[in-house]
């Protein structure tokens, strides 16, 4: 667990302990973390500028132009602030969207200067689907961004994992500041020798319980715990905590929020890539749509907050499609069902459902499927049953 904040240090123990969690790290900073990034962090200024023009090679001309006023503008006001030219980079973008959608995308720019094979490798990476190649594209902004480089270091990524690794650790010898007697849930008043963070050198081992202080934070190490002092962290380790097998069969409840909001968050996500990337209003403006995640027997996981007659069926329709279909599907299929004897709504909502397959492809792990309303179905009006209907055509039931 990683520890940051004021107080952090103070409860860090007893929220690892509660959640299972042996060890956490405390950068030496942690309780001014934000102050202490904004000093690291580099200084950078935007300019952008509306275009509308097609994306073709005579439009390369127009937006490099623009480019290069933008860059002269964003220049002069990171240089404004102290920083020489010789500190400053640039990344140019173009916001593009193909024709007929309104999702645009920022498209950074590579050493080749195609921005189409960067759009469609976003939009199939985010959408996992591309518009086919005669599809127009659209530039709706150009945009600079200077990047002015700060004079400070970052401690290198990988110095916590070396040093908890090389270091050699002895018990530390340095008298403390002073005892108290401090009160532990479990253990009762403990007298608690009080460490300067300072006065400790690096491969130190302080067992609790203890309080470390420096001019910021106070970090509480806990009984049956041990605190190890490295160079820009301190490390606790609470070797009291036996490891939580998650294939338990007593449910814990922590991982049960977390999975269960993990899910959730998919579901949504689906929901808004849905949105995101369609062209009918139905879908794009009225939200007229559902989706959901199902185990691998149909039944329902998680649905995002959608329209409620949708979700209150869909999962009639993905089992009647599992069972219909059992040991029939293969990777790459898609069921596409309305029918209302199949957990159908009404006929224009269609319900689209991908089974996802284990590595192999020979297991269904889960099914993810949307349901949306289709103005195709139904006559003019965009209804079920408008009133000059005088037929319905009987599809099949898969």
């Amino acid at each position: 667990m990683s520890c940051f904040g004021g107080a952090g240090g103070q409860h860090a123990c007893e929220i690892a302990s509660k959640l299972g969690i042996n060890t956490i790290v405390i950068h030496k900073y942690s309780s001014i973390l934000s102050a202490y990034g904004m000093n690291l962090a580099d200084v950078v200024q935007e300019a952008q500028r509306p275009h509308s023009q097609a994306y073709s090679t005579e439009a390369r001309q127009t937006y490099q132009r623009i480019f290069q006023d933008l860059r002269h503008q964003v220049e002069a006001s990171i240089e404004k602030q102290g920083i020489s030219k010789s500190k400053i980079e640039f990344e140019h973008y173009l916001n593009m969207r193909y024709q007929g959608t309104e999702t645009c995308m920022m498209i950074l720019a590579k050493p080749d200067g195609d921005f189409k094979s960067e759009l469609q490798k976003r939009h199939l990476q985010e959408f996992n689907f591309n518009f086919p190649e005669d599809r127009p594209i659209l530039i709706d902004d150009v945009r600079v961004r200077g990047i002015g480089k700060s004079d400070e270091t970052v401690t290198a990524a990988d110095q916590l994992s070396r040093e908890l690794k090389s270091l050699s650790y002895t018990k530390c010898n340095v008298e403390p500041n002073t005892v108290k007697s401090v009160f532990f849930k479990g253990h009762g008043s403990q007298k608690t020798p009080v460490y300067i963070l300072d006065a400790l050198s690096p491969g130190s081992i302080v067992p609790g319980p203890a309080i470390i202080l420096d001019s910021t934070q106070t970090l509480v190490v806990i009984p049956n715990a041990i605190a190890k002092i490295l160079t820009a962290h301190v490390v606790i380790e609470n070797n009291s905590l036996s490891k939580q097998n998650l294939s338990d069969t007593v449910i814990d409840p922590a991982s049960l929020s977390v999975f269960g909001h993990r899910f959730m968050s998919i579901a949504e996500q689906m929901g808004r890539a849905l949105q995101k990337t369609s062209v009918s209003l139905n879908i794009k403006e009225r939200l007229d749509f559902s989706c959901a995640i199902f185990g691998p027997d149909a039944g329902l996981v998680a649905n995002a907050p959608h329209v409620p007659v949708h979700l209150g069926s869909m999962s009639y329709a993905v089992k009647y499609q599992h069972e219909l279909r059992k040991g029939d599907l293969i990777p790459g299929d898609v069921l596409v069902s309305n029918h209302p004897e199949a957990g159908g709504t009404h006929l224009p909502d269609i319900t689209v459902i991908n089974p996802v397959f284990d590595r192999e492809g020979t297991k269904v792990l889960f099914y993810v499927a949307s349901r949306g309303h289709h103005t195709d179905i139904g006559g003019l009006g965009g209804t079920s049953m408008p009133p000059n209907s005088t037929e319905v055509s009987n599809g099949a039931t898969d």
